[in-house]
């Protein structure tokens, strides 16, 4: 009897669990070498699925786009590391939404002399291209849990949903 799909996911779920890594491209090499020159339907067909299963775990992360592991496995395989970019997420968004706050408060709450070196500071943190340190600290975290590094925070996590809504709108052509 052959492999159920359930089934081949829950091995792939257990095998990264317990090595501690993606194991798509074991399953792919697998499913190449063995499955398509084996006789037996069953392990071919099981192999077939193992492999699928792991391709779609890895797909299947933050909005399907990024290529990071599935969010599940990385809670149990580096809970420490994850707890501790969730907080840094966390911080960085709260600082992030503080300065745009403070941008549009600053000028009415305070003299002109404050206010306005501290929006022209603002707006030079936010525009300038040099890296932000969160960034830097963020970057390291995701190369510790196997993820790829972002560019930009704010070009990770909020732009390029102000892009999509844009675009469902009509307003933009839609990014690839």
């Amino acid at each position: 009897m052959p492999t159920t799909t359930n089934e081949a996911v829950e091995i792939v779920r257990i095998a990264e669990h317990r090595v501690g890594a993606p194991l798509n491209e074991l399953f792919t090499e697998l499913d190449e070498k063995v499955g398509k020159g084996t006789v037996n339907p069953s392990l071919k067909q099981s192999l077939s699925m193992l492999r699928a299963a792991s391709d779609n775990l890895k797909r299947n992360v933050l909005g399907g786009d990024d290529n990071e592991p599935f969010i599940f496995f990385t809670i149990f395989m580096h809970p420490r590391w994850f707890v501790l970019w969730m907080l840094l997420i966390l911080v960085h968004a709260a600082l992030v939404l503080t300065n745009v706050a403070a941008f549009f408060v600053a000028p009415f709450y305070g003299p002109w002399y404050f206010a306005a070196p501290a929006c022209f500071s603002i707006l030079w943190v936010t525009f300038s291209r040099s890296e932000c340190p969160l960034t830097r600290w963020e970057n390291v975290i995701r190369a510790k849990m196997g993820w790829r590094p972002i560019g930009s925070f704010i070009g990770h996590y909020f732009m390029k949903y102000v892009y999509r809504a844009l675009a469902a709108l009509g307003f933009l052509k839609k990014p690839e």
